[in-house]
């Protein structure tokens, strides 16, 4: 009989790293309640858009503080959420705080997060991902937004889920070589068709599956405040493409473009950066195995960097659903 999902307990990882062509497996769990002062930091989080070629609405800051004097932290956090994801929803505000917590500087002040667009806009961009599978066509076109911030800082982690792990591959490609030197770390959470492609039909059969596992995931929470934010979205209305053009989003995910995007940032990387891949269990994005198989593959091809990869037990696609706590961990098994 095989495995089935835990929707309600702990969570384990098993983590192993890659060293001249060496495995060492560690475990460690964490459980999915908010971390304490996260209701403080929430009353201190301000957001803006930033404006530019992309869009009104396509990159959004989130400070824990004063947004319109010099950060007060020298420390950036690219999240990219997952397809449709709304920045200003207090479900994606919950993440953030915690991500933000995640990555505190030695003074325990919070990171600013840089919140990268959930889908693209751009019809001819998007049918040029759905044709070929690589996402730099979107990292291209929001790169000179995205570097602009970046040069404000003195550091960068940058962390990729779903339709945005897809993004986050090629992103580093993209940045100025003064701000890819500031990337510390990158971690990709189940990127669809990560090795093989799942098709269309594949990728929307996916799709089912997981939507009904989150509402899973969102009534078993215990995090009676992501459990309401899920039930009840409150985020300001969103820019959103044509129909046709978020039909050319999901096609682009279905295909297997990931790795190719991924050698070209991994080429410009700092040795010593810190590579994790991670692999829900269970999730219906990617082929049983697949994340681990390419992680040890990309581990012997950038021996330079700290390459590893995260089994996330007994859990699936969205297992962040009313559950921001897994960010929480996944954050600290990125930092060096």
């Amino acid at each position: 009989m095989g495995k089935s999902i835990n929707y309600l307990g702990d969570l384990l990882f098993t983590i192993t790293s890659y060293d001249n062509g060496g495995q060492t497996n560690t475990q460690t769990v964490t459980d999915r309640r908010p971390y304490p002062g996260r209701e403080q930091d929430m009353e201190n989080l301000r957001q803006f858009p930033l404006f530019g070629d992309i869009g009104k609405q396509g990159l959004w800051l989130t400070r824990f503080g004063d947004i319109n004097g010099k950060a007060d932290t020298g420390k950036l956090v690219v999240y990219g959420a997952g397809f449709g994801g709304n920045p200003t929803s207090t479900a994606a505000q919950l993440e953030m705080a915690t991500i933000a917590h995640g990555f505190a500087d030695e003074n325990g002040t919070p990171a600013d997060i840089l919140w990268l667009p959930t889908m693209v806009t751009d019809k001819a961009v998007a049918k040029e991902m759905a044709k070929t599978g690589s996402f730099l066509p979107f990292a291209a076109e929001i790169a000179p937004g995205v570097n602009k911030v970046i040069a404000d800082y003195d550091s960068l982690d940058g962390l990729y889920h779903s339709f945005n792990a897809r993004s986050g591959a090629a992103i580093s490609s993209v940045m100025d070589d003064q701000n890819v030197r500031k990337t510390e770390s990158v971690t990709f959470n189940d990127p669809p068709s990560l090795k093989r492609s799942l098709g269309f039909a594949g990728l929307a059969i996916a799709q089912l599956t997981e939507a009904y596992r989150m509402q899973r995931y969102i009534n078993s929470s215990q995090d009676s405040a992501a459990q309401a934010a899920w039930r009840g979205f409150d985020g300001l209305p969103m820019e959103a493409p044509s129909l046709c053009t978020q039909v050319h989003n999901i096609a682009a995910m279905a295909k297997s473009g990931f790795a190719g995007d991924l050698h070209k940032s991994a080429a410009v990387l700092s040795d010593g950066t810190v590579v994790t891949f991670v692999s829900p269990e269970l999730s219906k994005m990617n082929a049983p195995g697949s994340i681990a198989e390419f992680a040890e593959e990309f581990s012997v091809r950038h021996p330079g960097l700290d390459v590893q990869h995260v089994n996330v037990e007994e859990s699936s696609h969205n297992v962040i659903a009313g559950n921001p706590s897994y960010f929480g961990k996944l954050v600290t098994l990125g930092q060096k």
